[in-house]
């Protein structure tokens, strides 16, 4: 499962739901009994890295996973993080059993602050 099963991306509902679509946020709304629900999407992974670049954001938080890897573009990732003043890492592992870099290793190196339960 992930996040686009359960909800968990800034752009889209559970279970393949469209946040636009009306009738599917009051869906969701029911189902977890009242919540507020945005009416419009949220940025992508992407349109933050841009964002960061461009000096619109001071900050970010990565929250277990690592955008050097993940996003299409690895140096534009890498570059996006520096140019934040403060960069959060918060992952479980310092490196992957593939000999990958993990995030903290990768994308922490340029944090200000790591989780230190992670």
């Amino acid at each position: 499962m992930g996040g686009r099963e359960v909800g968990g991306l800034a752009n889209s509902l559970a279970a393949h739901m469209e946040l636009e679509n009306p009738k599917h946020r009051r869906v969701v709304q029911e189902f977890l009994v009242r919540a507020r629900i945005a009416e419009r999407p949220g940025l992508k992974a992407v349109d933050y890295s841009k964002r960061c670049t461009a000096g619109k954001f001071k900050a970010i938080w990565i929250i277990g996973t690592n955008p050097v890897v993940s996003l299409p573009n690895a140096d534009r990732a890498r570059e996006a993080l520096r140019r934040c003043e403060l960069v959060v890492v918060s992952d479980c592992v310092a490196q992957s059993g593939s000999g990958q870099s993990g995030c903290r290793q990768e994308t922490g190196a340029g944090a200000r602050y790591a989780d230190p339960n992670s």
